[in-house]
């Protein structure tokens, strides 16, 4: 299980990914398929949330 839990894919931030992963025992598969971070993007001042579920 620890090559999964190091295995942290580019759609999730490291804090994230360890708060899922480790703190929560979420599997890493289930983490990389279904779980993305998300930013408030300042420029358009709107939060990425909102476009994701758009």
């Amino acid at each position: 299980m620890d090559e999964f839990v190091n295995s942290r894919t580019n759609n999730i931030e490291h804090k994230h990914w360890h708060e899922l992963v480790v703190n929560s025992a979420i599997h890493p598969l289930i983490v990389s398929a279904n779980f993305k971070s998300l930013y408030y993007d300042s420029i358009e001042q709107c939060h990425e949330s909102w476009e994701y579920l758009m």
